[in-house]
């Protein structure tokens, strides 16, 4: 017979997994993550447009662009953090249901 508590303890393991990765991936907060850099991405091809070569004297008029540019790295970076995160959640919960897997095997094995 298997151990029912290490089995629930994994199976809650796995349920807290899974737990995180609705935070990780929540709709709102990756859908705003990927809205900001949709919209920093038309905006920094809007600033090419309106960047004219022949006028620029400073640097600081490629300022807008530049702005754009690292805003749009910031959101790809918090969708990639989140990503990272519910991946990492995902390995607790497979290594979590190989182990109940293993210890019914065993169980099985001594039958």
């Amino acid at each position: 017979m298997s151990n029912p508590e290490f089995i629930t303890r994994k199976l809650n393991e796995i349920s807290d997994a899974l737990g995180e990765i609705e935070i990780y991936i929540d709709d709102n907060i990756i859908a705003d993550d990927s809205r900001h850099a949709l919209d920093d991405t038309k905006q920094a091809r809007l600033e090419i447009v309106r960047t004219l070569p022949g006028q620029l004297e400073e640097t600081y008029q490629l300022k807008p662009l530049y702005d754009r540019l690292k805003s749009i790295g910031v959101s790809l970076r918090c969708m990639r953090n989140n990503l990272d995160r519910a991946e990492d959640s995902i390995s607790r919960a497979n290594e979590a249901i190989a182990l109940i897997s293993a210890s019914i095997e065993r169980v099985d094995e001594n039958l």
